[in-house]
């Protein structure tokens, strides 16, 4: 086995971070070959699916993770399309979870990218939009940031691999470790499964098996149920927690709209989420890709904490790309309303959250240094 290139001229660092191929040689008494090889610092992820083309249904395939100085890892697995609007791209995202060879049963591994940790099943994110393949992962940072590691809807785990399928190169992809409702609501207390519900504003073209609730006023928009208690066993009773939340958004009269926005919310979360996606420009996480977690409250009404679900277009937009939700200060038509009343003295506990936020994960400072790692 031999070089062909001298790589002798070229830093470590920069064929890494680029890509260099290099050419070899492989050769006996009787035979030879030449190919190029590539030297990458990302753990490289396998998945062999015997020739079945992946959809969006469970398929059963083969696991291979392999990284520098590290045994390599093997498993089966399941794997299906993920994503909505992102289907439509020639490189696509996927949820892959590992199983048990003898039963098929979910089980947890050891993923090797760095800092990652232990999980069961992953999402493989393209960041098709985004050729630094930094923006989606610098945003689940910076919110893992605001958030106690046991504190429910909070941190995600992240890290890149090189995706392989089939032995064919598919780039570069970020593991993002998924949110599983029933583990979040845990977080808060076992009753919280008895009592709670959970649903996610979506664009209904793209909603597939789940049901909603159409949006009263805008056209291809919804709510996604993604959890309801046992005792929900109607589409009403279902959709019963939401019904709060929609209503308010139907309030005309200011002094009413004002006093149900502050007894239905957790202020403090709404304006952690809502500045969070305001100041990286993802208008598309209110009437898109946002769970709204509704916990019945102590004096019989409703409170709400927002999450993100996806953040895959962060830091991408331009004035004139996001249109209409530019006509509002705030993307987030109910704080904008909140914002414009003063409700409950709000545009005070904005402004000092604002000021704690650009000090800290929004300085130049904190994000310099997550753009020169992530590097």
């Amino acid at each position: 086995l031999v070089f062909v290139d001298d790589y002798s001229y070229d830093w470590c660092s920069d064929a890494v971070r680029e890509g260099y191929p290099y050419q070899m040689m492989a050769y006996t008494d009787s035979e030879f070959a030449y190919f190029d090889v590539v030297f990458t610092g990302l753990p490289q992820l396998c998945i062999d699916t015997r020739g079945q083309e992946i959809t969006q249904e469970d398929s059963a395939v083969y696991v291979t993770m392999a990284a520098y100085d590290q045994a390599p890892l093997f498993s089966t697995g399941r794997i299906h399309l993920r994503g909505a609007s992102t289907l439509l791209f020639e490189k696509r995202g996927y949820k892959l979870e590992f199983t048990r060879e003898k039963d098929g049963g979910s089980k947890k591994i050891e993923v090797l990218a760095p800092g990652f940790g232990a999980a069961n099943d992953l999402a493989l994110l393209p960041c098709w939009h985004d050729e630094t393949k930094m923006r989606d992962r610098l945003n689940w940072d910076m919110w893992a940031e605001l958030h106690a590691d046991d504190e429910p809807f909070g941190a995600r785990k992240t890290g890149y691999v090189e995706l392989f399928k089939d032995q064919e190169y598919f780039g570069v992809y970020l593991l993002v470790e998924p949110v599983d409702i029933k583990e979040e609501l845990l977080l808060a207390g076992d009753d919280h499964l008895l009592t709670d519900s959970v649903y996610r504003t979506a664009a209904l073209n793209f909603s597939r098996d789940r049901e909603y609730y159409k949006h009263p006023h805008r056209g291809n928009a919804g709510y996604e149920l993604y959890y309801a208690p046992a005792g929900a066993d109607t589409p009403e009773k279902r959709f019963e927690e939401l019904m709060p939340y929609v209503e308010l958004t139907k309030t005309e009269d200011d002094e009413a709209f004002a006093a149900r926005a502050q007894a239905l919310f957790d202020v403090d979360n709404m304006l952690r989420y809502a500045l969070t996606m305001q100041g990286a420009a993802i208008a598309d996480n209110f009437f898109n890709n946002m769970y709204i977690w509704a916990q019945p409250a102590q004096d019989g009404g409703m409170e709400y904490r927002l999450a993100p679900w996806d953040l895959d277009i962060a830091w991408g937009f331009e004035a004139h790309e996001i249109g209409e939700q530019f006509e509002r200060w705030l993307f987030f038509p109910v704080l904008d309303r909140m914002l414009s009343l003063d409700a409950g003295g709000i545009r005070q506990r904005a402004y000092d959250m604002w000021q704690e936020l650009r000090a800290g994960i929004f300085s130049m400072e904190y994000l310099e240094e997550k753009i020169n790692a992530y590097t």
